[in-house]
């Protein structure tokens, strides 16, 4: 929605691309379902998806967008090859303390993720499962140098961090309605331009949050 709500591109030139097909038709259920509401049309009849009508409409940012159910792509990584979109969100779905990773360890499904998508690519998936396949775990590396790996719970340690320091109950309120923001930085320099930006702290106070 963010994306979308910058104007440059259109829901039809996104996909959503998911390895399992129980995924693929869970998050249609779930697009078309949110379309009708929107619409007005309510969720009934959710099933199934070709030729299914709702419209979803957002004034995200200032910017309205509209969609029907069929304009945004949801499909399996083998229904994609040989296609592209300009921008992907790919679910690697697999999350277990075991670090199995099933069919994902296989590199030509990696290669379908990494080469579909023409101007930005979006990876929602644990980590720390994924690590236990090389494949991933170089991928994961590449990420990591290029400072694109966005961990909630490292944002979230380092808001409550910042939360016991901070000595006013006003302070601490402001901070914890940060715990909303999709993505918030972890070092110290991009973290006090948030709070400057969002709660107009105080050199004296980022300094006092952050130690």
């Amino acid at each position: 929605q963010n994306v979308l709500s910058a104007g440059e591109l259109k829901v039809s030139e996104c996909a959503i691309i998911t390895p399992y097909v129980a995924q693929v038709r869970q998050l249609r259920k779930v697009w078309l379902e949110r379309c009708r509401a929107a619409d007005g049309k309510g969720a009934r009849g959710a099933a199934g998806w070709k030729g299914k009508k709702g419209t979803q409409k957002s004034t995200l940012g200032g910017t309205e967008w509209m969609a029907t159910a069929r304009d945004l792509e949801i499909a399996s990584v083998d229904n994609f090859q040989g296609r592209e979109k300009e921008l992907i969100l790919f679910s690697a779905v697999r999350s277990n303390k075991f670090g199995n990773v099933g069919f994902l360890s296989d590199w030509r499904r990696l290669n379908v993720m990494l080469t579909r998508a023409r101007r930005g690519l979006i990876v929602v998936g644990s980590a720390d499962t994924l690590r236990h396949d090389a494949l991933w775990q170089q991928w994961l590396e590449w990420c990591e140098e290029h400072h694109v790996v966005l961990d909630k719970s490292i944002w979230q340690d380092t808001l409550w961090q910042a939360i016991r320091n901070a000595t006013s109950p006003e302070a601490k309120r402001s901070l914890k309605r940060l715990m909303i923001l999709p993505f918030a930085p972890a070092e110290k320099e991009p973290f006090a331009r948030l709070v400057q930006t969002h709660l107009k702290a105080s050199s004296r106070e980022v300094s006092e949050w952050w130690s």
